[in-house]
């Protein structure tokens, strides 16, 4: 079985709805909804990866308040490997996401505390592992990671792209075998990098694969000599929100298990469909077992 350790933020996602954002003579809105549910980055595909199958660890902060210790507690019950978690005397991060109704639009929150936490540089532990996912939001976490690995690196540069500059996100693109990037998130890598929007350096550079995740429109996935397009999947949704881990720790679980690049990345199509039946990335996450059945349902009637 493949070991997969996923490197950066455990949050929890406050995630409010409501009609009409509040005005700014200071009178309230209410909301419609408020759930709390389990979220970050690396939480999400370190859960995610698990249920489908993998050994996966997690890398990251945690507060010693009352949330920190029932996530910890929740991520054990999970079979998350949470040995490389640092607890530390801060809160535990937190995400505010709010989502109008009405405009179809959200605004987003982020209280960073304890998941700014670097964790032990002592990485001999990384050995037991065959793929790292790098999703943390400083550049040095991600780059001194990536230095000390010998297997599979994968790169979400989401959280990074801020707080990175040329020199670092160089050496880190270098290192990495699959990049993930949203479209936006891929141009200012080709402005960082001066490389024109070229994907063939980008290429050159470093990732073997390069994965352009574009939400409601699917994905692309770029190798050096082709292409392929996948479908995103016009099911019931809830929310978006952990949607897009759910595609990252679908395709890394097929690619790991030996699937080729285009149908890793139908299945990570697949487990995202799972993931937005419900609010919060972690509350509707299917079995490998699941994935396959609806995958080749699917593939049947040529939606996939």
């Amino acid at each position: 079985m493949k070991k997969i350790c996923a490197v950066g933020h455990i949050a929890l996602d406050f995630i409010i709805t409501v009609q009409d954002f509040a005005k700014q003579d200071g009178t309230p809105e209410y909301a419609d909804s408020f759930h709390k549910e389990y979220g970050g980055f690396a939480a999400n595909i370190g859960v995610i990866s698990n249920k489908l199958g993998l050994r996966a660890g997690i890398a990251g902060g945690l507060g010693s308040d009352l949330y920190g210790k029932i996530y910890l507690r929740y991520l054990k019950e999970q079979g998350v490997d949470i040995s490389n978690i640092k607890v530390v005397d801060d809160s535990t991060a937190k995400a505010i996401l709010i989502f109008n109704e009405h405009d179809k639009k959200e605004r987003a929150y982020f209280y960073e505390g304890a998941g700014a936490v670097v964790p032990d540089l002592n990485r001999k532990w990384l050995k037991e592992y065959d793929i790292l996912h790098l999703c943390a939001k400083d550049s040095y976490t991600n780059l001194s990671f990536s230095k000390d690995f010998k297997g599979t690196v994968s790169f979400d540069p989401g959280a990074a792209l801020a707080n990175t500059d040329k020199t670092e996100l160089r050496d880190i693109i270098k290192r990495t075998d699959i990049l993930f990037a949203r479209k936006r998130e891929l141009k200012k890598i080709f402005k960082i990098l001066a490389l024109g929007e070229d994907l063939k350096k980008l290429h050159k550079l470093g990732p073997k694969i390069i994965i352009i995740t574009m939400g409601k429109k699917g994905a692309e996935i770029h190798e050096a000599n082709k292409s392929f397009r996948i479908p995103a999947l016009a099911i019931k949704k809830v929310y978006v929100s952990g949607a897009g881990d759910g595609f990252r720790a679908g395709f890394l679980a097929a690619f790991s298990k030996g699937y080729e690049v285009e149908e890793a990345g139908k299945i990570g199509s697949v487990v995202a469909s799972f993931v937005l039946l419900e609010q919060g990335a972690q509350t509707s996450i299917p079995t490998w077992d699941e994935v396959l059945d609806k995958y080749e349902e699917l593939k049947k009637k040529n939606l996939i």
